[in-house]
């Protein structure tokens, strides 16, 4: 298939840390691009994620709690950026590894599908277009190309900065065809990655029962902690090996997950 026939979707998130099974998403930024044509289409949507934003982040992207606070939440946000990916785009992205996991763990703590798209990395690609950087993080490849002076670290900025890059890239290695792309950048997709729905390990059968009824739990977790903590579970998923728990913690008062392995004591509430 001619590149010049294909859809591209740059995209990128800023979050509240680098663990996609911990932290979450603040920040959507996305355009839509075509290799031959100036027209695009963007998306742009700063999120609450309901829980605090760690300081080293904040140092790379500015955002911080009252900037986030009036937001809508992902619940809200996700549908529309699904909405907004053609299911016959390539989605790209800078390290895509980063991103693509917290699109699959947003995509299953929130119970909606991934998208089927493919997914490259341009890390591959700049390396082979430009072998001599002293690296590789699109901001230094953005001041290499005259492409800006300033580094913004936001999703939208970084999602224009990274087609501009994109499309460098493969007017320098004169590639033509998807297929040629495909040997420098192996494509991948959402859903190899990231949390999935899964069922509650034996012995932990009543969190089943609690979820179902909506009722909550207080749990011993961790191993050095003897303190009990109030919780509301939500839904069981899965990261490969390990199964988790995701639920309102009372103390923290924010939604939180909790590996199984670590749960020691737990009952539940009862009612009044």
């Amino acid at each position: 298939m001619r590149l010049i026939d294909c859809t591209f979707i740059c995209f990128d998130f800023e979050t509240t840390g680098i663990s996609a099974q911990v932290d979450r998403i603040v920040d959507i930024g996305a355009v839509i691009f075509n290799i031959d044509t100036d027209r695009q289409e963007v998306f742009s949507e700063i999120v609450n994620p309901q829980q605090p934003i760690s300081a080293s982040a904040s140092a790379v992207h500015g955002l911080f709690a009252e900037d986030v606070c009036d937001a809508p939440l992902i619940t809200d946000t996700l549908p529309a950026f699904l909405d907004f990916i053609p299911r016959d785009g390539v989605l790209v992205a800078h390290n895509a590894g980063f991103d693509r996991s917290f699109l699959a763990s947003a995509c299953a703590f929130n119970s909606m599908e991934p998208p089927c798209n493919e997914v490259i990395c341009t890390l591959p690609i700049c390396r082979r277009a430009w072998p001599d950087l002293k690296n590789y993080r699109l901001e230094t490849v953005g001041r290499y190309l005259n492409l800006i002076d300033v580094e913004e670290h936001r999703g939208l900025a970084d999602s224009l900065l990274l087609a501009q890059v994109f499309r460098r890239a493969i007017d320098r290695l004169s590639i033509n065809t998807k297929e040629e792309l495909f040997t420098i950048t192996t494509p991948h997709s959402v859903a190899e990655v990231g949390m999935k729905p899964a069922s509650v390990p034996d012995g932990f059968e009543l969190f089943s029962s609690a979820i179902d009824n909506g009722s909550d739990m207080v749990i011993q977790y961790g191993d050095d902690s003897r303190a009990f903590r109030r919780i509301t579970p939500e839904r069981v998923i899965t990261n490969g090996s390990r199964v988790y728990l995701l639920a309102v913690c009372h103390r923290d008062r924010i939604r939180k997950q909790f590996r199984f392995d670590r749960i020691h004591k737990f009952h539940c509430v009862a009612e009044r």
